[in-house]
């Protein structure tokens, strides 16, 4: 982990990379001794490459901001340069990974491409395309990448939805999606034309994609009739 950044595998659930050629240890980086330092050269120490590189990802939410940022090595070739896009939008035309370092393999330095985006998908697809690039000095045929990382800056509020329901002694258990941060409760009423929803037990704040909420109303377990809600705050 680099401050905040937790770095793993490439072939986690939600992350599919593209690329013809995987170099595990393509240059010798240092940055400093600090420990994100040190979790940075591990990162950009490796490259894949091609004439076009690919990352999609998924699992986003919609209607919520990210930040992505990507890191590269150039280790040999001043030449090397590509366009990148995200979803098909321009993002970076004619990036030299040498003219962000410094020059060619200037072990101290690296270079990165940053961009945030508010998405109305649940996934993205980013691309690195050597022939893309417009400049007639950029005669590589390859694109690189290092790695990359996606930060969640707002996560955008989805509505619960009930996946699961268990009686048991301590009351009625709902089994809810949920988003991280936002609180929910139940509402109870015992017949649709029953006029008002009542307070089902208390407030839960989630801490992760799914939370169980109790109603301890004894009088709920067994009833002929009746229906619950979710309410988010």
């Amino acid at each position: 982990m680099a401050y905040d950044a937790d770095f793993t595998a490439d072939n986690v659930p939600g992350v599919t990379i593209t690329a013809a050629n995987n170099v595990p240890n393509w240059n010798q980086p240092e940055y400093g001794d600090s420990l994100a330092d040190n979790v940075m050269e591990f990162v950009t120490q490796s490259i894949r490459y091609s004439p076009i590189v690919s990352v999609r990802l998924t699992g986003l939410v919609p209607g919520s901001r990210y930040k992505f940022q990507s890191f590269y090595y150039e280790q040999c070739c001043a030449n090397r340069g590509f366009n990148i896009y995200a979803d098909g939008v321009l993002i970076a035309e004619n990036f030299v990974p040498t003219e962000i370092q410094g020059g060619v393999a200037i072990i101290s330095a690296a270079a990165m491409v940053s961009f945030e985006f508010t998405t109305q998908r649940d996934s993205l697809y980013v691309v690195l395309d050597a022939a893309a690039a417009t400049r007639e000095d950029l005669t590589d045929p390859n694109a690189i990448l290092d790695g990359f990382t996606l930060e969640i800056l707002e996560l955008a509020a989805l509505p619960p939805r009930i996946t699961g329901t268990e009686v048991k002694a301590s009351g009625v258990e709902f089994t809810v999606t949920t988003t991280p941060g936002k609180s929910y409760s139940l509402e109870y009423r015992a017949s649709l034309s029953a006029g008002t929803w009542t307070a089902a037990g208390s407030a839960v704040t989630a801490t992760g994609t799914t939370t169980v909420l109790t109603d301890p109303d004894a009088g709920h377990r067994t009833p002929a009739e009746g229906y619950w809600r979710v309410k988010m705050q």
